[in-house]
């Protein structure tokens, strides 16, 4: 008894061994005549191998698999729909809305297999809009804000900080055309508009209906009209 249970062990051995071999063998380089097909120097299955399905480096495509040597598209799940090589939710998906290709564009979704705008937004001709700030449609499709209007809360106005000054919108603080009230300008070249009131720079003057820097106008050399004589310069507000 003890003799043939020492027997059947090497037997055991030698049929695991074999199995593995079995499995491996397909994807191990093996001598020429070894395989049925060798594939850039790996033995295969051309009949199983997506990579060589049919012959060697034929390649199956993305969601494919190799079966009797010809590429099969995998099978789609419920509610799937086989969309060339995708498997695709044509009640859900964008690309494949309602049937394969059809497309949702301008920012629609695909729901319950047709085209349209979330609940949040309205269909302006293809495309979804917010009506509550959409400049080029505010408060209805088609309706645009011009002259630099915000669209806010569906009304078109300037945003805080401006007012409209004929049809534009305008900061009279800082606008020289429309310093401190629409329609004021600042005559003076040179001039800024600061706080709504018309000024040269802190440095500068006016002299002759322009702003100047006495100390370095050599035309209005620490006075306005003070010349200084050809060759000269003015520093500091004098000729030198």
């Amino acid at each position: 008894m003890e003799l043939r249970q020492f027997r059947v062990f090497p037997v055991l051995v030698c049929g695991i061994a074999a199995i593995l071999l079995a499995l491996v063998a397909p994807v191990v380089a093996q001598p020429a005549g070894a395989c049925p097909t060798k594939c850039n120097g790996m033995c295969t299955n051309t009949q199983i191998d997506a990579n060589n399905c049919g012959a060697c480096n034929k390649h199956c495509a993305a969601g494919q698999y190799c079966y009797g040597s010809k590429c099969i598209d995998v099978p789609c799940g419920a509610g799937q729909t086989q969309c060339g090589s995708t498997c695709a939710y044509t009640q859900s998906d964008k690309n494949n809305c309602g049937k394969c290709g059809t497309v949702c564009s301008g920012g629609q979704e695909c729901l319950s297999g047709k085209c349209g705008c979330p609940s949040s937004l309205s269909n302006c001709s293809g495309t979804c809009a917010n009506i509550q700030t959409d400049v080029h449609n505010c408060g209805a499709c088609g309706t645009t804000c011009s002259g630099g209007q915000v669209c806010s809360s569906g009304k078109c106005g300037c945003s805080s900080g401006q007012v409209t000054c004929g049809s534009a919108c305008t900061n009279t603080s800082t606008d020289v055309h429309n310093c401190g009230a629409c329609g004021t300008a600042c005559s003076v070249a040179g001039q800024l508009c600061a706080s709504g009131k018309c000024a040269c720079p802190a440095t500068e003057s006016v002299c002759s209906g322009k702003c100047v820097d006495k100390q370095f106008d050599k035309n209005n050399c620490g006075a306005c009209g003070n010349v200084c004589n050809a060759g000269k310069s003015c520093v500091g507000g004098k000729c030198f």
